[in-house]
């Protein structure tokens, strides 16, 4: 077995805003792992993992919720 360099992947954590707040930070989170134990990463990734589920479990159609605008239902085409 020949010893490789390790390969730079750069850095794979979106840095984009989804649109949702909730999602951005949930998925913040996943930055912080370098800088834990390797043994306390599965506990933030059920945390995340239960963040994001709390967010696809809403109802998209409840205006009352911070769901996105775009997991509404788009518009009925017109009827010519």
């Amino acid at each position: 077995m020949t010893n490789q360099p390790p390969v730079d992947h750069g850095n794979p954590i979106v840095t984009e805003s989804t649109g949702d707040g909730r999602v951005d930070t949930a998925l913040a989170r996943l930055g912080q792992l370098d800088d834990l134990d390797l043994d306390e990463h599965a506990q933030v990734f059920d945390e995340i993992s239960a963040s994001l589920q709390d967010v696809l479990d809403e109802d998209p159609l409840d205006r009352s919720s911070s769901a996105l605008p775009l997991l509404r239902p788009p518009p009925a085409p017109p009827v010519h």
